[in-house]
């Protein structure tokens, strides 16, 4: 869940034109502002053809004017991927959370809530493909993150800890074959 936060247009000015992009601006924030909050209802009610395409409208509005590293549009890229995953595109899925990942490192450095997040649904993509190694790194890197933001004892943290203790011991039986 959650919601977007979108900005409004550019400066202000006497000019009409400038108070025309304006306004134009802030209507379409506001439209991909209620596309993401009606994708993530689809979303959370199981309809994720329909969220799918609330969040693809909601990427085509905010890419054009905000660009590929604004937080934003990185946000709406994860809830993409995330229905697109629930869809069962994963390679469409995992494409979305590489750009997301991609554009919220540049913007965000190499450690925030978001990149843990988004890197632990990456390992998740790759736990449902069976590709168990690189699950666990995403897993341990999304660990780290969280352990460097929060410490030990956070809850997200913890989930972290769960996720990579349960890829060790999927693999536990592989390693013995």
């Amino acid at each position: 869940g959650g919601h977007l936060i979108c900005g409004g247009g550019g400066g202000g000015s006497s000019d009409e034109a400038p108070r025309e992009e304006e306004e134009e601006g802030a209507r379409d924030a506001d439209a991909a502002g209620c596309l993401f909050d009606r994708g993530n209802d689809h979303f959370d009610e199981g309809r994720f053809a329909k969220s799918r395409a609330c969040f693809l409208s909601c990427l085509k509005i905010l890419y054009g004017t905000l660009g590929q590293e604004n937080v934003e549009v990185c946000l709406v890229r994860e809830r993409l991927g995330d229905s697109m995953i629930e869809l069962g595109e994963i390679e469409e899925g995992h494409w979305q959370y590489l750009l997301a990942l991609q554009g919220l490192q540049t913007r965000l450095g190499s450690k925030s809530t978001h990149i843990g997040r988004v890197v632990t649904s990456m390992g998740t993509v790759h736990l449902r493909a069976g590709s168990y190694v690189r699950a666990l790194r995403y897993y341990e890197r999304a660990l780290r993150c969280h352990i460097d933001l929060n410490g030990r004892d956070h809850e997200s943290t913890i989930e972290s800890v769960r996720r990579a203790v349960g890829m060790h011991r999927t693999m536990a039986p592989i390693a013995l074959e």
